[in-house]
């Protein structure tokens, strides 16, 4: 386990995150988090992440970092060819379904 996941564990059932319609404890936000990292694998990979203000992007970008990849965070609904074409990322992260809809792995 990473340390980043056991850090947000280690806050319990404390309010981590609270929207409108979900509110998650920490250690609900672990779980999630421990899932998405598990989802990009232990390969160090470039993750290019549509950026967003919602859940699926906190829990992927924190997935992302707990599994010591490299985050290219660009805002969502834009063009980004010029960069894929660049940079070539492992990993798209579009952000349109947090359960593996949304990531494209290469």
């Amino acid at each position: 386990m990473s340390r980043l996941i056991h850090h947000l564990r280690s806050h319990g059932d404390r309010v981590a995150v609270l929207t409108e319609t979900a509110s998650l404890t920490y250690r609900d936000l672990a779980g999630l988090v421990d899932a998405a990292a598990a989802e990009l694998g232990d390969t160090r990979r470039l993750v290019l992440l549509e950026t967003r203000n919602d859940l699926s992007t906190l829990v992927h970008y924190l997935g992302a970092l707990a599994g010591d990849h490299v985050v290219l965070p660009m805002s969502a609904g834009r063009d980004h060819s010029a960069v894929l074409r660049s940079y070539d990322p492992d990993v798209v992260i579009d952000g349109t379904d947090m359960w593996g809809d949304g990531v494209n792995v290469a």
